[in-house]
Protein backbone atom coordinates (compact mmCIF):
# COMPACT_ATOMS: atom_id res chain seq x y z
CA UNK A 1 0.00 0.00 0.00
CA UNK A 2 0.96 3.34 -1.05
CA UNK A 3 0.11 6.95 -1.03
CA UNK A 4 -1.26 6.50 -4.46
CA UNK A 5 -3.35 3.96 -3.45
CA UNK A 6 -5.29 4.89 -0.30
CA UNK A 7 -8.92 6.92 -1.29
CA UNK A 8 -9.28 10.46 -0.94
CA UNK A 9 -12.27 10.00 1.43
CA UNK A 10 -12.30 7.47 4.23
CA UNK A 11 -14.68 6.25 6.67
CA UNK A 12 -13.01 6.25 9.81
CA UNK A 13 -14.61 5.46 13.60
CA UNK A 14 -12.40 7.07 16.14
CA UNK A 15 -13.36 5.17 19.64
CA UNK A 16 -12.05 7.14 22.75
CA UNK A 17 -10.97 5.53 26.23
CA UNK A 18 -12.41 6.13 29.19
CA UNK A 19 -13.63 2.47 30.56
CA UNK A 20 -17.55 2.12 30.64
CA UNK A 21 -17.72 4.56 28.03
CA UNK A 22 -16.53 1.20 26.17
CA UNK A 23 -20.33 0.38 26.85
CA UNK A 24 -21.75 3.39 25.40
CA UNK A 25 -19.52 2.80 22.10
CA UNK A 26 -21.16 -0.56 21.54
CA UNK A 27 -24.82 1.15 21.53
CA UNK A 28 -23.32 3.64 19.73
CA UNK A 29 -21.65 1.02 17.08
CA UNK A 30 -25.20 -0.89 16.71
CA UNK A 31 -27.04 2.53 15.70
CA UNK A 32 -24.30 3.47 13.29
CA UNK A 33 -24.36 -0.03 11.47
CA UNK A 34 -27.78 0.13 11.06
CA UNK A 35 -27.99 4.02 9.94
CA UNK A 36 -25.23 3.71 7.50
CA UNK A 37 -25.75 0.33 6.07
CA UNK A 38 -29.46 1.90 4.55
CA UNK A 39 -27.76 4.34 2.55
CA UNK A 40 -24.54 2.43 2.11
CA UNK A 41 -22.74 3.08 -1.35
CA UNK A 42 -22.59 -0.04 -3.31
CA UNK A 43 -19.66 -2.42 -2.14
CA UNK A 44 -18.19 0.63 -0.09
CA UNK A 45 -16.91 -0.85 3.55
CA UNK A 46 -19.01 0.45 6.44
CA UNK A 47 -15.75 1.71 8.53
CA UNK A 48 -12.22 2.16 6.13
CA UNK A 49 -10.66 2.68 9.41
CA UNK A 50 -11.29 2.06 12.94
CA UNK A 51 -8.92 3.52 15.35
CA UNK A 52 -9.11 3.21 19.51
CA UNK A 53 -7.51 3.77 22.44
CA UNK A 54 -7.37 1.59 25.75
CA UNK A 55 -11.23 0.17 26.11
CA UNK A 56 -11.54 2.02 22.72
CA UNK A 57 -8.98 -0.34 21.14
CA UNK A 58 -10.55 -3.27 22.84
CA UNK A 59 -13.58 -2.68 21.17
CA UNK A 60 -12.05 -1.80 18.33
CA UNK A 61 -10.23 -5.50 18.05
CA UNK A 62 -13.33 -7.27 18.54
CA UNK A 63 -15.26 -5.13 15.92
CA UNK A 64 -12.43 -6.14 12.91
CA UNK A 65 -11.97 -9.56 14.22
CA UNK A 66 -15.09 -10.19 14.00
CA UNK A 67 -15.84 -8.77 10.84
CA UNK A 68 -13.04 -10.40 9.11
CA UNK A 69 -14.42 -14.05 10.44
CA UNK A 70 -17.94 -13.05 9.07
CA UNK A 71 -17.73 -10.69 6.63
CA UNK A 72 -20.72 -8.97 7.97
CA UNK A 73 -20.95 -5.95 10.15
CA UNK A 74 -24.04 -6.52 12.05
CA UNK A 75 -22.55 -9.56 13.46
CA UNK A 76 -19.22 -7.19 14.99
CA UNK A 77 -22.34 -5.05 16.66
CA UNK A 78 -23.66 -8.32 17.99
CA UNK A 79 -20.52 -9.76 18.78
CA UNK A 80 -19.20 -6.50 21.09
CA UNK A 81 -22.96 -5.96 22.45
CA UNK A 82 -22.14 -10.02 23.33
CA UNK A 83 -18.50 -8.88 25.24
CA UNK A 84 -19.97 -6.32 26.90
CA UNK A 85 -22.93 -8.62 28.91
CA UNK A 86 -19.97 -10.86 29.72
CA UNK A 87 -18.38 -7.87 31.47
CA UNK A 88 -20.60 -6.43 33.00
CA UNK A 89 -21.43 -7.39 36.83
CA UNK A 90 -24.70 -5.92 38.23
CA UNK A 91 -24.48 -4.10 41.21
CA UNK A 92 -25.90 -5.39 44.61
CA UNK A 93 -25.39 -2.17 46.98
CA UNK A 94 -28.32 0.06 48.26
CA UNK A 95 -27.54 3.84 49.15
CA UNK A 96 -30.10 4.06 51.83
CA UNK A 97 -27.97 0.81 53.40
CA UNK A 98 -24.62 3.23 54.14
CA UNK A 99 -24.58 5.58 56.45
CA UNK A 100 -22.41 7.83 55.10
CA UNK A 101 -25.29 8.95 52.34
CA UNK A 102 -28.18 7.81 54.71
CA UNK A 103 -27.67 9.96 57.67
CA UNK A 104 -25.19 12.56 56.31
CA UNK A 105 -24.86 13.56 53.07
CA UNK A 106 -28.37 13.10 51.08
CA UNK A 107 -28.40 16.38 50.01
CA UNK A 108 -24.83 15.91 48.42
CA UNK A 109 -25.81 13.25 45.94
CA UNK A 110 -28.38 12.15 43.89
CA UNK A 111 -29.54 8.31 44.74
CA UNK A 112 -28.18 7.11 41.30
CA UNK A 113 -24.71 9.11 41.45
CA UNK A 114 -24.67 7.58 45.52
CA UNK A 115 -24.97 3.87 44.14
CA UNK A 116 -22.76 4.87 41.42
CA UNK A 117 -20.34 5.58 44.11
CA UNK A 118 -19.99 3.08 46.20
CA UNK A 119 -20.01 0.06 43.24
CA UNK A 120 -17.10 1.94 41.94
CA UNK A 121 -15.65 1.55 45.40
CA UNK A 122 -16.83 -1.78 46.07
CA UNK A 123 -15.17 -3.17 42.64
CA UNK A 124 -11.74 -1.72 43.40
CA UNK A 125 -11.80 -3.84 46.74
CA UNK A 126 -13.60 -6.66 45.25
CA UNK A 127 -12.51 -7.12 41.49
CA UNK A 128 -15.10 -7.78 38.47
CA UNK A 129 -15.20 -11.45 37.37
CA UNK A 130 -14.54 -11.09 33.99
CA UNK A 131 -12.19 -8.11 33.81
CA UNK A 132 -9.54 -7.75 36.97
CA UNK A 133 -9.25 -9.42 40.19
CA UNK A 134 -8.99 -8.01 43.54
CA UNK A 135 -6.08 -6.06 44.59
CA UNK A 136 -2.85 -6.79 45.64
CA UNK A 137 -1.60 -4.54 48.23
CA UNK A 138 2.42 -3.78 47.64
CA UNK A 139 4.35 -2.40 50.29
CA UNK A 140 6.98 0.52 49.09
CA UNK A 141 10.00 1.11 51.71
CA UNK A 142 11.50 3.83 49.24
CA UNK A 143 9.97 6.78 50.87
CA UNK A 144 9.72 8.14 54.61
CA UNK A 145 5.87 7.99 54.63
CA UNK A 146 6.12 4.39 56.08
CA UNK A 147 3.15 4.42 58.66
CA UNK A 148 -0.82 5.75 58.38
CA UNK A 149 -3.52 4.82 60.37
CA UNK A 150 -6.07 3.03 59.00
CA UNK A 151 -9.26 5.33 58.91
CA UNK A 152 -12.80 4.29 60.27
CA UNK A 153 -14.67 5.00 56.96
CA UNK A 154 -13.04 2.21 54.88
CA UNK A 155 -15.98 -0.07 54.18
CA UNK A 156 -16.73 -3.28 56.39
CA UNK A 157 -15.64 -5.61 53.75
CA UNK A 158 -11.84 -4.75 53.88
CA UNK A 159 -9.21 -5.76 56.38
CA UNK A 160 -5.72 -4.25 56.91
CA UNK A 161 -3.63 -4.06 59.83
CA UNK A 162 -3.86 -0.90 62.00
CA UNK A 163 -1.23 0.33 60.83
CA UNK A 164 -0.01 0.22 56.85
CA UNK A 165 3.18 1.29 54.85
CA UNK A 166 3.36 3.10 51.76
CA UNK A 167 1.36 1.37 49.84
CA UNK A 168 1.46 0.49 45.99
CA UNK A 169 -1.81 -0.85 44.76
CA UNK A 170 -1.64 -3.25 41.37
CA UNK A 171 -4.37 -5.36 39.88
CA UNK A 172 -3.97 -8.86 37.67
CA UNK A 173 -5.67 -8.23 34.13
CA UNK A 174 -5.65 -12.12 33.16
CA UNK A 175 -9.61 -12.33 33.30
CA UNK A 176 -9.98 -9.45 30.85
CA UNK A 177 -7.21 -11.30 28.09
CA UNK A 178 -9.21 -14.39 29.01
CA UNK A 179 -12.48 -12.42 27.85
CA UNK A 180 -10.84 -10.97 24.97
CA UNK A 181 -9.36 -14.60 23.35
CA UNK A 182 -13.07 -15.43 23.93
CA UNK A 183 -14.42 -13.08 22.12
CA UNK A 184 -11.96 -11.74 19.00
CA UNK A 185 -9.74 -13.97 16.95
CA UNK A 186 -5.86 -12.81 17.09
CA UNK A 187 -3.42 -12.14 15.15
CA UNK A 188 -5.85 -9.56 13.92
CA UNK A 189 -4.23 -8.85 9.88
CA UNK A 190 -6.01 -6.59 7.43
CA UNK A 191 -5.35 -6.01 3.63
CA UNK A 192 -5.99 -2.71 1.94
CA UNK A 193 -6.59 -4.70 -0.99
CA UNK A 194 -9.42 -7.08 -0.07
CA UNK A 195 -11.28 -3.52 1.05
CA UNK A 196 -11.16 -4.83 5.19
CA UNK A 197 -10.86 -2.31 7.84
CA UNK A 198 -7.71 -1.07 9.05
CA UNK A 199 -7.20 -1.50 12.69
CA UNK A 200 -4.81 0.89 14.26
CA UNK A 201 -4.52 1.03 18.25
CA UNK A 202 -2.75 3.45 20.45
CA UNK A 203 0.12 3.19 23.21
CA UNK A 204 2.36 4.63 25.06
CA UNK A 205 6.12 4.29 25.19
CA UNK A 206 6.91 4.50 29.33
CA UNK A 207 10.74 4.78 28.70
CA UNK A 208 10.43 7.21 25.56
CA UNK A 209 7.11 8.89 26.12
CA UNK A 210 5.68 8.75 23.27
CA UNK A 211 2.38 7.38 21.84
CA UNK A 212 3.03 4.09 19.62
CA UNK A 213 0.06 2.97 17.26
CA UNK A 214 -0.03 -0.67 16.12
CA UNK A 215 -1.39 -0.58 13.04
CA UNK A 216 -3.25 -4.39 11.24
CA UNK A 217 -2.42 -3.09 7.30
CA UNK A 218 0.70 -3.93 5.84
CA UNK A 219 3.94 -1.94 5.05
CA UNK A 220 5.72 -3.46 2.58
CA UNK A 221 7.12 -6.88 1.04
CA UNK A 222 10.21 -8.20 1.91
CA UNK A 223 12.85 -9.42 -0.59
CA UNK A 224 11.09 -12.65 -0.31
CA UNK A 225 7.64 -11.36 -1.01
CA UNK A 226 6.17 -11.77 2.98
CA UNK A 227 4.30 -8.90 4.53
CA UNK A 228 6.00 -6.62 6.66
CA UNK A 229 3.95 -4.87 9.40
CA UNK A 230 5.72 -2.65 11.60
CA UNK A 231 5.73 0.18 13.88
CA UNK A 232 8.37 2.81 13.33
CA UNK A 233 9.26 5.98 15.66
CA UNK A 234 11.71 7.91 15.89
CA UNK A 235 12.23 11.59 17.10
CA UNK A 236 12.39 9.80 20.95
CA UNK A 237 14.12 12.04 23.56
CA UNK A 238 16.50 8.96 23.63
CA UNK A 239 17.16 9.39 20.28
CA UNK A 240 16.49 6.29 19.02
CA UNK A 241 14.92 4.74 16.02
CA UNK A 242 12.89 1.68 17.21
CA UNK A 243 10.87 -0.76 15.63
CA UNK A 244 8.33 -2.96 16.17
CA UNK A 245 7.96 -5.94 14.12
CA UNK A 246 4.55 -8.03 14.30
CA UNK A 247 4.19 -9.65 10.76
CA UNK A 248 1.09 -11.92 11.59
CA UNK A 249 -0.78 -9.30 12.06
CA UNK A 250 -2.17 -7.50 15.72
CA UNK A 251 -2.03 -9.80 19.12
CA UNK A 252 -3.87 -9.69 21.83
CA UNK A 253 -0.24 -8.31 23.59
CA UNK A 254 -0.79 -4.53 21.72
CA UNK A 255 -4.76 -4.32 22.38
CA UNK A 256 -3.07 -5.08 26.41
CA UNK A 257 -0.42 -2.58 25.45
CA UNK A 258 -3.13 0.08 24.62
CA UNK A 259 -5.28 -0.66 27.58
CA UNK A 260 -3.20 -1.16 30.30
CA UNK A 261 -3.92 1.19 32.80
CA UNK A 262 -0.68 3.08 34.94
CA UNK A 263 -0.18 2.18 38.02
CA UNK A 264 -2.91 -0.36 38.35
CA UNK A 265 -1.68 -2.55 36.07
CA UNK A 266 2.06 -4.26 35.13
CA UNK A 267 3.26 -2.47 32.36
CA UNK A 268 2.62 -4.51 29.38
CA UNK A 269 6.17 -6.02 27.46
CA UNK A 270 6.38 -5.87 23.81
CA UNK A 271 9.84 -7.11 22.62
CA UNK A 272 11.40 -5.98 25.87
CA UNK A 273 10.04 -2.90 25.79
CA UNK A 274 7.29 -1.50 28.45
CA UNK A 275 3.73 -0.46 27.30
CA UNK A 276 1.49 1.59 29.14
CA UNK A 277 -2.15 2.98 28.36
CA UNK A 278 -2.64 4.99 25.31
CA UNK A 279 -4.85 7.71 27.03
CA UNK A 280 -2.21 8.54 28.73
CA UNK A 281 -1.16 10.85 25.28
CA UNK A 282 -3.69 10.18 22.83
CA UNK A 283 -7.15 9.33 24.68
CA UNK A 284 -9.00 10.62 21.26
CA UNK A 285 -6.81 8.54 18.48
CA UNK A 286 -7.49 11.31 15.67
CA UNK A 287 -4.33 12.48 15.24
CA UNK A 288 -3.02 8.76 14.74
CA UNK A 289 -5.84 8.40 12.15
CA UNK A 290 -4.47 11.22 9.85
CA UNK A 291 -1.12 10.43 10.02
CA UNK A 292 -1.69 6.93 9.25
CA UNK A 293 -3.80 7.88 6.62
CA UNK A 294 -0.97 9.71 4.70
CA UNK A 295 1.65 6.72 5.29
Amino acid sequence: MNNETIPNKQRALVLQGGGALGAYEAGAFKALCEKIRKKDEKGRPLFDIIAGTSIGAINAAIIVSEFLKEKNWKSSAEKLENFWKHVSVPSDIVPESTPWWHNKNRQSASRESARRYYCTKKFTYTGVKNVFTNPTMINDGKFFDMEDTVHEWLPSWITLPNVVKNIWIRYNNEPLKKSLHEFANFPISTSFDNSEPRLLLVSVDVAEGIAVTFDSYEKEKDDQGNTVRRTEYGGTPSGKLIKIEYNDGIKLEHVMASATVSLFYDYQDIEGRKFWDGGLLSNTPLREVIESHKA
